[in-house]
């Protein structure tokens, strides 16, 4: 279905990593024109975040507490200490 993107060629099991959505969406278009009824789709933000958690129990995907390294975005003021939840969200 035309030129495979991915950087890392060396085995087809490998993930591509180098599309865009738009390219996402033009292949799913594509899927959807030889393979009837299959309805391909980007997983929304909830289905992504649930597939990250890996069957996690704790509020952070990684731990009890959040700290620095794991966060995106902190202020310096609260870098240092770490982020507590008592409940998943």
């Amino acid at each position: 279905m035309g030129e495979n993107p991915a950087y890392f060629q060396d085995n087809l099991d490998n993930l591509v990593e180098q599309v865009s959505w738009h390219d996402v969406q033009g292949f799913f278009q594509q899927l959807n024109a030889r393979v009837a009824d299959l309805s391909p789709r980007l997983p929304t933000e909830a289905e992504w975040e649930y597939a990250c958690r890996a069957g996690t129990h704790t509020p952070f995907s990684f731990g009890d507490t959040m700290i620095s390294g794991h966060a995106g975005r902190q202020s310096r003021s609260r870098r240092r200490r770490g982020v507590t939840r008592t409940a998943r969200v």
